[in-house]
This record gives structure tokens, sequence and C-alpha cells, in this order.
């Protein structure tokens, strides 16, 4: 990472210069930011982008690689918002959700190249493993994404027979299977997922490291966080439990489709951090209402724009406090 700032490569250069990362980055960059932009060519088209952009000789070549990446990655995200809201709203119809322990869904004109992410937004929203398949001439190629009882390679053994071929590890896996064998896969899949986990529509998550209050969030705090990074699976981030928080004015919504939480928050200790939710909106009406109090889940993180730091505390979930 502290190589990185110091390239000369102008590929990387002009991937830096785009994300206004001009200090070390940072894990969450890469995974946020830098990494979003070099997936965006390969799940739309092809990902010789990628390789001309790293290859550029010169930042005027790169730069004019990096738009055309910058606009596949546009499309990526329009593309998994409108399939995302989609199957939500067509899982949330159906009668039988909080029977179900899992989710699949296939259907005729998605894109390929979207339906692991969507998959991913599924099990963050409905807390099942979930399956997105799109069918195209009588195959469909498809994602999986789960939850921490149920490993997708055993998942995809026990539905072999049904495949034409499929294969990942415990959290996420693709497979291919005949369009007209989906139906048999999706019972298959929900038999195994239910002989591992209760069905129902996922508990919140209550489990976390720590208790704390805002106030001790403090910068020396925040120093310690770094210090243990980077983060990821085998060394996840933090999650604390901050009760009786409540939010210093009402807070807004923000991004192009206002789908993001953004508040300064506080509790009965004093102290006061930036409060962050992601894809919150249905949320919003609950954090606004006045003299309401919560108890919630966040994960600290820290960043640095332009020269300053940003230290913010994001939502993982919360209930109204007692």
């Amino acid at each position: 990472l502290k190589a990185l700032v110091r390239t000369v490569n102008p590929g990387l250069r002009a991937l830096l210069d785009h994300c206004r990362l001009e200090e070390t980055p940072t894990a969450t960059d890469v995974g946020w930011k830098l990494g979003p932009l070099l997936n965006a060519s390969g799940r739309l088209g092809s990902a010789m982008a990628n390789i001309d952009l790293l290859t550029a000789p010169d930042q005027v070549a790169a730069m004019e690689v990096l738009n055309r990446i910058v606009i596949e990655n546009e499309e990526r995200k329009r593309l998994t918002q409108f399939l995302t809201k989609e199957l939500i709203a067509r899982a949330e119809a159906d009668p039988k959700l909080p029977q179900r322990a899992s989710l699949v869904f296939a259907g005729e004109g998605w894109h390929q190249g979207v339906v692991g992410i969507v998959a991913s937004r599924l099990v963050e929203h409905f807390a099942k493993p979930s399956a997105v398949i799109a069918l195209a001439d009588g195959v469909g190629k498809g994602s999986l994404r789960s939850v921490a009882d149920v490993h997708l390679g055993d998942a995809l053994d026990a539905c072999r027979p049904l495949l034409i071929k499929g294969g990942g590890h415990a959290m996420a896996a693709g497979m291919s299977i005949e369009a007209g064998r989906v139906a048999e896969f999706a019972e298959a899949f929900e038999r195994h997922v239910a002989s591992r986990v209760m069905p129902g529509n996922g508990a919140p998550r209550t489990d976390y490291d720590a208790d704390a209050a805002v106030a001790e969030l403090d910068a020396d705090f925040f120093t310690a966080l770094d210090a243990m990074a980077p983060y990821g699976i085998a060394n996840p981030e933090p999650v604390l439990l901050l009760s009786g928080a409540s939010f210093v004015a009402k807070p807004r919504l923000f991004g192009a489709n206002g789908d993001h939480v953004r508040a300064a928050i506080t509790d009965v200790g004093g102290g006061m951090r930036e409060f962050l939710a992601w894809r919150a909106k249905d949320q919003f009406a609950a954090f606004s209402a006045p003299a309401q109090r919560f108890d919630l889940l966040v994960r600290p993180q820290a960043s640095r724009f332009r020269g300053e730091a940003q230290q913010r505390l994001v939502f993982v979930d919360g209930r109204s406090a007692s």
C-alpha cells in the first residue's frame, strides 16, 4: 500500500487520481474504490481494458482507457441497483418468504456480470443464502453467496447431479445449469440449506466485539484501529455496540439516488462522530424520529481525503433503545 501511492505507472496513477487517493491508501480504499473500477470491465465486457490501462504508455492514454472503465462501472452500478430492487420486491411479495431458508432467482435478460453482486445484496437484506442465475440460450449461469452456517461448496456438492458445473468456496460460488433444471435446483438447494439453518427471515445481527461510548472513539482509538489493519475475512473489522445513541441533528440522505444516510451521532457520555448507513433509505424514517435513542452496532472506519483524516461509524444493525 505504501508503494502504491508512489507508483509511476500511468494507469495506476490515473486510478489513484480519479479516486482522489493522495496519501497511502487503506485496504478499504483498495476494496471499495480501486477494486470496483478494475472489476467493472470484466463484469460487463472484456477485462482487456484493465490490461490496456495498466500498460498505458503515458497519462493521456491511461486517462482515455480509464474514462471508458468509469462509464462501464456506472452501467454496472445501474444494472445492479435495478435487479436488486426487483428481486427484493419479488422476495418480499412471496407469502412463503418467512419459511424459506434460501433464495433462488433466475431470469432471462439479466447480465451475468452483476448476478454475484446482486446475490450479495440479497444476503445482506434477508440473511439467507442466495443464488441469482442469468438465463440465455437454454443455459443458466449463476452466482451464489452465503451466510456463516452454510458452506457453498457443500451445497453445490449436494446439488451436483443437477448442474453442468459449479464450484467455489464457503461464502461465494458460481455454477452453470440447464434452464429446465433451475426449479429442481431451487428445491435441492433449499433442502440442503434448511438442514443447516433454521428457516426464517434471518435474525438481525447481534454479535459484537465490545461496548463503547462515542467519547471513547477519539483520535487515539482510530490510530490503534489503523495499526490492526488490513482487515478482511481472517481479520474482520471490529463491531461495537453504542447504547442509547442519538442523532445530533436530523439525518439526511445522500448519494446519486438518495440511498444512503449520513448524520452526526452522540450518546449520554458526550462526544460526537460521523455516522454513515449504506443502502439504508428504508431506515431513514426511523432514524429521523424526534427525540429517539438507539442501540446501534457500528464498524469504526478511518480514511483520508485530500489530506484530512475522516473517522466515521458505519451502521451494521440497530434497534430503538428500551
